[in-house]
C-alpha cells in the first residue's frame, strides 16, 4: 500500500494505484495536459472509497509506503484506465499522410 500526499490530503491506495497516477501526472506534463482520475482509496472510517484526482504539469503528488494491516487495495478496472491513458500519450500516433503532400524524387537520384 502506499499514501498519496495530495492538495494537503493524504490518500492511501494500493501501490499499483499509487504508482500509475504519478506515471500519469508525468506523462500528462510534456504535453501540457491536465486530466480527472477516479481511484480507490481507503477512507477514514477504513472503508474503500472512490475520489476523483485532478493529475496535470501542475500537480504536486508524493507518494510513500503505508504500513497497512488489511489486504492490498486493487481497482482493475481504474488501474486499466490509468495505464490505457498513459499508452495513449506515451507512444507516438503517426497520422497518415495524403499522397498529394509526399514530396516527389527526382528519377535521376
Amino acid at each position: 500500500m502506499k499514501r498519496i500526499i495530495y492538495a494537503g490530503g493524504i490518500l492511501v491506495t494500493g501501490t499499483s494505484l499509487a504508482d500509475a497516477v504519478l506515471r500519469y501526472a508525468e506523462v500528462l506534463a510534456p504535453h501540457s495536459l491536465a486530466d480527472t482520475v477516479e481511484i480507490s482509496v481507503i477512507g477514514d472510517a477504513g472503508a474503500v472509497e472512490t475520489v476523483s484526482l485532478v493529475v496535470g504539469p501542475a500537480s504536486q503528488l508524493v507518494a510513500q509506503e503505508h504500513v497497512w494491516e488489511g489486504a492490498e487495495l486493487e481497482d482493475a478496472q481504474a488501474l486499466a484506465v490509468l495505464q490505457d491513458r498513459i499508452l495513449a500519450l506515451s507512444n507516438p500516433h503517426p497520422e497518415p499522410i495524403a499522397a498529394q503532400d509526399v514530396p516527389q524524387v527526382p528519377d535521376d537520384l
